[in-house]
Parts: structure tokens; C-alpha cells; sequence
């Protein structure tokens, strides 16, 4: 939020959201599509896009808008859930990763967000924003602009072989040693590239790379920080605790 008025965007939470509805999506039950639904009515009714950080956020939020647009009786049957909370969904609200608005927002040229990084950073970008490729017409497009994100700030970005791999976490659900392996894959490969620093776009990411980090036995701990952080930290922007992303 710091980030993004700083550039000059109006930025509104949504008090009432809930859950996205990932872990309740495709087959697991029918009326998941009721969650994501009532996010977006809510941000339609304040005339408002959302805004995501999470790469299984903003996919889950995309399947149901496509979802909903081709079936008129499954809009009529989100809308008769709705009108109970005074809501209703007609599909205008845009759902834009902070990859989209970063890309559009964070300048070029500006000195604000020059500088050393002291670290070398690695990347994971979230493959959610992505797929499936009927959402997206150019799924490389999201990875290709965090890359120039996070150099305009002047980070140098250290390349590994794995840096386009799933990271694993949407794993943990179903098996969690297979989740840590693929992680943990990953984590190796950046380091082995000299990485110091990871960064990430995505919460379910940065669940596994942080939390979980500790179960895989790295020999060392390999520091992940957020795209919002580090964008932050080239932007001066302190966190809550008065301190910066890479310190």
C-alpha cells in the first residue's frame, strides 16, 4: 500500500473480503465460485478493479470471471447467493496482479528507485499469473516484466535453471514431502547460481521459500523477500518495524 500511493495510486482494501477460494477450486466443491464472486461484486459495487498479491489469488479470481461469463445460469445462481448481501456481479471489475500495476506505475528513470542492492536476487516468479494459457494470451508476459521491474530499480538478477519451475506449494495440500523436495529443488539451484536473496510474487511462494525453508536442509538459510519489499527498499520506503527488504 505504501508502494503504490507513493506512486500515485488510490488504494482501497476491501473490509469484507474472504478467502479467494483456491483451496476449494476445481472439484473439490460445486458453489467454490460463491467466494471469488463476492470479492469482486463487492469491488463492483465501490466502482473499484482489485488488486492482488498472490499468484493463486489472481488465478482463482480469472477462472471464475471466465467461468461466469459463458454461463448465464451460473451467473444467475452466484447473483441469487449475492442479493442476500445487497450484491450482485456483472463482471466489470479487472483483476490486475501487483506485476501489472508495478509494470504500468514504477517509473523508468526515476532516482528514487536506483540503486546497489548489496545481494544478489534471484527470482521466482508466480506461474499462476500466468496459466492456464487461455487467460493469458502471452503467459511469459508476467515473468518477462517482473525481470524488468526489479532491474529498472537497478537489482542485478542472478539467473538459475529453475527460476520458471512451479515452487511446489500448492503441493502441501495433497503431499507435503513432495512440496518441500520441489521447493527445496529450487531453492538449491538459485544457490548454487549465487544467489543470496529470492524474490517472489506470490504468497504461496513465499509460504514454502520462508516457512517451510527450515525442513529442507539447505546448509544455509537463503534470505526471501517479497516483490513489494524490495521494490520498497529501492523506494526508501521503510516496513512497519522501521526496517528495509534486504537488511
Amino acid at each position: 500500500m505504501k508502494i503504490l500511493t507513493a506512486l500515485g495510486l488510490e488504494i482501497h482494501p476491501v473490509r469484507e473480503f474472504c478467502c479467494c477460494g483456491a483451496s476449494l477450486g476445481l472439484g473439490m466443491v460445486e458453489n467454490w465460485i460463491h467466494l471469488p464472486a463476492y470479492t469482486l461484486a463487492q469491488a463492483e459495487r465501490d466502482g473499484l478493479d482489485v488488486m492482488t498479491l498472490c499468484g493463486g489469488c489472481t488465478n482463482t479470481l480469472r477462472r471464475a470471471q471466465e467461468f461466469i461469463g459463458r454461463s448465464p445460469v451460473l451467473l444467475g445462481q452466484v447473483n441469487q447467493t449475492l442479493a442476500g448481501l445487497g450484491l450482485s456481479y456483472s463482471g466489470v471489475a479487472r483483476v490486475r496482479h501487483l506485476i501489472d500495476l508495478l509494470d504500468e506505475y514504477l517509473p523508468r528513470d526515476d532516482p528514487r528507485t536506483m540503486g546497489d542492492a548489496g545481494s544478489a536476487v534471484a527470482l521466482s516468479p508466480p506461474c499462476q499469473v500466468s496459466r492456464p494459457r487461455r487467460l493469458y494470451k502471452d503467459r511469459e508476459s508476467a515473468w518477462e516484466r517482473m525481470r524488468d521491474i526489479v532491474k529498472r530499480i537497478g537489482v542485478s538478477i542472478v539467473d538459475y535453471p529453475l527460476e520458471n519451475e512451479c515452487c511446489g506449494a500448492t503441493l502441501l495440500t495433497v503431499d507435503r514431502a513432495m512440496a518441500i523436495r520441489a521447493g527445496s529443488a529450487k531453492l538449491r539451484s538459485a544457490m548454487a547460481h549465487g544467489a543470496e536473496t529470492l524474490c517472489v510474487a506470490c504468497g504461496n511462494c513465499l509460504l514454502l521459500f520462508d516457512h517451510y525453508q527450515k525442513r529442507m536442509n539447505l546448509g544455509k538459510h537463503l534470505s526471501v523477500v517479497t516483490l513489494a519489499e524490495l521494490v520498497g527498499r529501492f523506494m526508501g520506503i521503510e516496513d512497519e518495524r522501521g526496517h528495509t527488504a534486504l537488511e
